[in-house]
């Protein structure tokens, strides 16, 4: 498996392994296989995917959201902001998978029972739901108000 930036993905795997060298993450990372860290990286894009980011794509018929336009300007490439956020989410759903609340909440539940213990999930919230509030810091400069990542 192999990871193509701009197609399924914002980052190699170089820049992930990179991001989380100098964070309390490392350890958490580092303890992946690299087939791992693919898939996760590629599961966060579709994540990231189609969500309100602000402007438009530069080119219509291209595979990720990223490179924009947006106020009469073309950034081009992708912000470090939005590869930041690609790397939190990946490892949040590896650390997450086994999340019941998290997995509920993913499906539209509005509440749960667990053992004898019993929850209500916000249903006020978007469909998405917030895995990792690292992810959603990196994306608020590029996401319309009230867009909810992840």
């Amino acid at each position: 498996m192999t990871l193509i930036v701009g197609t399924d993905t914002y980052v190699t795997l170089a820049e992930a392994d990179e991001y989380f060298a100098s964070s309390l993450k490392a350890d958490d990372w580092d303890a992946l296989s690299d087939a791992t860290k693919e898939i996760l990286l590629k599961s966060a894009v579709r994540r990231m995917e189609g969500k309100p980011y602000l402007g438009t794509k530069q080119v219509e018929s291209q595979a990720l959201e990223f490179p924009r336009y947006f106020d009469n300007a073309i950034f081009d490439g992708t912000p470090d902001d939005i590869k930041s956020a690609q790397c939190e989410i990946a490892l949040s759903l590896y650390q997450n998978q086994d999340n019941k609340i998290l997995q509920a909440k993913a499906m539209g539940l509005t509440s749960i029972s667990l053992g004898n213990q019993s929850y209500s999930l916000n249903t006020q919230a978007s469909g998405d739901i917030i895995i990792n509030q690292d992810a959603q810091y990196h994306l608020n400069q590029w996401t319309r108000k009230g867009g909810i990542i992840a």
